[in-house]
């Protein structure tokens, strides 16, 4: 079965600081991205990666994978998220029995073990994402006020999120007629293919695959990485 991994490193970055995005800031020696890139390497030799960069950097991405670009195709991203995956499920063979995993490059932490129980899951269901127990209190909002809800209902969703190729691409050849108003409801590649009726299954995700918004994340990845 054809494996495809799309990584996504064409947002701006600006929350995180610093004078490039932080897909490129360093983490551990490597630039973030790159961590990401290894561990799908790992995962399965065989993988297919489209890494979907932001264009004004794209030299800087093709300088750091030098060497270790035989089985990368990068492409231009977009401008909203929908718009990178778009662009990264284009470069994707239409291959029925193939799997696709969109994986976001902020996450990368995610380990080996993660992504082969992401690539089972998908390859037996056809719709797979990573999720945790949330482990704070949640709130529901109302109006002014707000109101306990039962945290066990409620799962944190991570990526990379999986999904039959043939599935993924009808999901987003659908997104073309939509308002911008309901693209802006749809938050990840689950809401895509649940809105054409496919159902999605978890599994389990980890604690450590943290999303790297902020300073402070990029020095909880450092500190995690040094103690392994």
């Amino acid at each position: 079965m054809n494996k495809t991994a799309i990584i996504l490193a064409a947002g701006s970055g600006s929350r995180a600081g610093g004078s490039v995005p932080k897909q490129l800031q360093n983490l551990h020696g490597i630039p973030v991205f790159l961590h990401s890139v290894n561990r799908f390497i790992s995962g399965c030799q065989d993988t297919q990666i489209i890494l979907v960069v932001n264009p004004s950097y794209r030299d800087m991405f093709i300088k750091h994978l030098a060497g270790n670009d035989t089985c990368i195709h990068i492409v231009n991203g977009g401008k909203s998220r929908l718009e990178s995956v778009a662009a990264g499920l284009r470069a994707v063979s239409d291959n029925e029995t193939g799997l696709v995993a969109v994986h976001d490059a902020a996450r990368p932490l995610l380990s080996v073990d993660m992504i082969r129980r992401g690539w089972k899951c998908a390859a037996e269901h056809a719709a797979a994402v990573p999720a945790i127990q949330v482990t704070d209190s949640l709130r529901k909002r109302d109006g002014t006020l707000s109101h306990a809800v039962d945290r066990a209902l409620y799962m944190a969703v991570q990526t990379p999120q999986i999904f039959r190729t043939d599935i993924l691409k009808k999901g987003y050849k659908e997104l073309e007629s939509l308002a911008e108003t309901e693209l802006a409801a749809l938050t990840d590649d689950a809401s895509v293919v649940e809105r054409i009726g496919i159902p999605v299954h978890t599994y389990e995700g980890e604690a450590t695959n943290l999303k790297i918004t902020g300073p402070a994340d990029l020095a909880i990845a450092h500190t995690i990485l040094s103690a392994l």
